[in-house]
């Protein structure tokens, strides 16, 4: 990570602890020029090796002191403490780096010569790191046009998956009979094969395309975000977060009594995701603060989410002291927990989702 004194001792690993929140506010974020993934790394102290960006991710393992990642890109997740953050004003730290197995690794913990990120961000939503180049098709199969290739190490944006044409590649050793016909469609509207792409999943992220949960046209969620912002300082959300996200949907209410309840609802209709929130996608939180009802508000896309419902003593990177405000992390109130975020629900009945 920081390169700021001459001599290190040893330290423990990530403190299993969360940013402090306010009723409702976030952590900033800001964008470095785009480069390659990076191997000059060293792992300072033995860390956990995450499936998102958060301790509250699942452990997949650890990441031994000593050794070299390969970093793939960046994203800014869980504020925590590590071996850098007695250099750190605070302590704390959000950046998070995608490792070439798929997993995640909090930069607090590694040596990287820099106080900026070192590689590009990473795309929102689900991440495939391709482990060796292969085709970017037009469609899940090898007879459907192939349009160049992905490069070996990139970052790929994952919309959806389907079943396609069984291939051989990469990960062709551990699948019996070595056959895979998992493919999924990236944000450059083109297909992968996944047995040539590392997920940190042995199954499908990401919804099934075609189905509930497939995210709308990228100009919808667009339009919500732009709505959402315009709305920054505005005074008319008084604890109504769930109003907020709904209008911005072009919803009159959100039909459903509190943020917790919607929640539930689209968990049951398994359209809760997990990692990092895409452009547009409603984000969910609870908190000690929430008095059990919950927060939903959305993502922006870089790392920062507009709220209704915000208190007014908050002060977050846009808006302070109004009930609508930019924020730097998804929900500021003190023991927050990120519960996850869904596509917005384009009509009812939706997987089981029949009002907002």
């Amino acid at each position: 990570m920081r390169q700021l004194h001459s001599h290190r001792s040893s330290s423990a690993v990530i403190m299993l602890v969360s940013l402090a929140l306010g009723l409702i506010g976030f952590q900033a974020v800001g964008a470095s020029p785009a480069r390659a993934a990076t191997t000059n790394n060293t792992v300072m102290t033995t860390t956990q090796s995450m499936s998102a960006a958060t301790l509250n991710s699942r452990q997949v393992g650890t990441y031994a002191a000593g050794r070299h990642l390969n970093l793939i890109c960046y994203a800014h997740g869980q504020s925590v403490k590590g071996y850098f953050s007695r250099w750190i004003p605070g302590g704390w730290d959000s950046l998070w780096y995608l490792v070439d197995d798929g997993h995640w690794v909090a930069d607090v913990d590694i040596q990287t010569y820099s106080q900026n990120p070192v590689t590009s961000e990473c795309p929102s939503g689900p991440v495939g790191v391709p482990m060796v180049t292969t085709q970017r098709m037009a469609g899940p199969g090898l007879n459907t046009g192939q349009a160049g290739t992905y490069q070996q190490y990139s970052a790929l944006g994952l919309v959806c998956w389907a079943r396609g044409q069984s291939v051989k590649g990469y990960f062709s050793r551990y699948i019996s009979g070595g056959w895979d016909s998992l493919w999924y469609r990236t944000r450059d509207g083109y297909w992968v094969a996944d047995v040539d792409l590392q997920t940190g999943s042995s199954g499908q992220v990401g919804p099934q395309c075609g189905q509930p949960g497939t995210p709308a046209s990228s100009s919808r969620e667009q339009r919500a975000v732009s709505w959402a912002l315009s709305q920054v300082g505005s005074q008319q959300y008084d604890f109504l977060c769930g109003a907020f996200v709904a209008n911005a949907y072009g919803k009159s209410a959100l039909g459903y009594s509190n943020a917790i309840s919607f929640y539930s609802a689209l968990r049951g209709a398994n359209q809760i995701h997990g990692g990092t929130a895409p452009a547009g996608a409603l984000v969910f939180s609870r908190s000690s603060t929430d008095q059990g009802n919950g927060h939903v508000d959305i993502a922006v896309g870089n790392g920062t989410f507009v709220s209704g419902g915000v208190s007014r003593s908050y002060r977050g990177l846009r808006g302070g002291g109004s009930t609508v405000q930019l924020m730097p992390t998804l929900n500021p109130s003190h023991g927050a927990v990120y519960l996850g975020w869904a596509y917005a629900p384009s009509s009812a009945p939706y997987g089981g989702v029949t009002r907002w």
